[in-house]
Formats: structure tokens, sequence, C-alpha cells
């Protein structure tokens, strides 16, 4: 789509029905609290980062987790099946035989700390500007608002991560970086961020 090339990120809205949403957020917590308790049980250290995580968990920040515990499970498959979600993901990627690299839960819970600015991969080179090669589809299992914390986006800054300071410094300077936006996204709806 026009809008995520120029963005780096596009909101459908309305994907999903709430029912579904609701389902698997249950599945979600249930899956979240085993991990808890397992973890718990055998008495494991569990702090910040991967090094002190494991593979099914990792504490990103304090009290945001990133979850891959049973993610294969039927409950979410509804994200992949979804033609809607397809044919949004093979438009952007220019492609139909795409390959789902991960699924993973991401859990923030009171008194989560802000998330620093970051890009979730690589470039495929570092002197040319390619399409998207690699994509995050998020569904959101609650309403985003103001104050859940929603993701700030600067649009169009998928262009400057290849030499972020430099890039960012210039955008400045000639008065084209864009403001950044924190979209407000309901449950049912779904963001796509190159």
């Amino acid at each position: 789509s026009e809008k995520f090339i120029k963005d780096g990120f596009v909101i459908a809205k309305d994907i999903f029905p709430i029912i579904t949403i609701d389902n698997a957020r249950v599945k979600a917590l249930e899956n979240f609290h085993e991990l808890q308790c397992l973890i718990a049980l055998k008495q494991l250290h569990f702090g910040i980062g991967i090094k002190n995580g494991f593979c099914e968990i990792v504490q990103r920040h304090q009290c945001r987790f990133e979850m891959t515990y049973k993610m294969e499970e039927n409950c979410f498959n509804f994200v992949l099946n979804d033609p809607n979600v397809k044919s949004l993901v093979s438009s952007i990627l220019q492609c139909d035989d795409y390959i789902v690299a991960n699924r993973s839960l991401v859990i923030s819970i009171d008194g989560c700390s802000d998330q620093a600015w970051h890009t979730d991969g690589p470039h495929m080179s570092t002197t040319t500007d390619l399409p998207c090669h690699c994509l995050n589809v998020f569904v959101p299992l609650v309403d985003v608002t103001e104050l859940s914390g929603p993701t700030e986006f600067r649009p169009g800054s998928q262009w400057y991560t290849r030499d972020l300071t430099k890039s960012m410094l210039i955008a400045k300077l000639k008065k084209t970086l864009r403001p950044i936006e924190t979209p407000i996204i309901q449950k049912g709806s779904i963001l796509l961020v190159s």
C-alpha cells in the first residue's frame, strides 16, 4: 500500500471479530500464568534481557515480556489463516511465499517502563533503500489507548535507520522530519510495521 511505503506502518481496522480476540487474550494470559508458575516452581533465575531469560519467555524491560510459549497453538492460528491478513502481507512484501519467522506475545503489566526507540531488524543493504523484506503484524488483544501506552512511530523513519543519527539530523535540518504518531488501535484491528 502507498501509505505503508510512505509511513512504514499501516493500520487495518476491524479485521477480526472481538470474540476471537477475547478468546485469544484469555488463552494467552493462561499460558503466561502457567509459564510464570513453572519458572517459580523450578526456582529458576529470571531477569531482564535475553541472557537472563529463556527460549519461551524474555523480560525485555521492567514488567514487559515477550513470550513464544505455546504461541503455535491452534487458537492463535486465526491470524495466519485470515485471507485479509494474507492479502495485506503479500501486498506489502510483494510476494505470496513469505515465511513466518516468529510468533510471540508481548505482555506489558502495570509498572512497565517505556520502551526505547529501536528497529526490529537490519536492512538488507547499507547503501540503498530497498522494499520491505521483514514485516511485523501486531494484533492487539486489548484496546490500545493513551493510558495503556501506544507504540510511537516516526512516519517515514524506516528510510533513516541505515544511518539513524546522520539521517535524522539531515531530516531535522531540512525540516522533513515528520512528527511522532501514536496510533490508537482497537481490538480486532491490526498494525503492520516495516
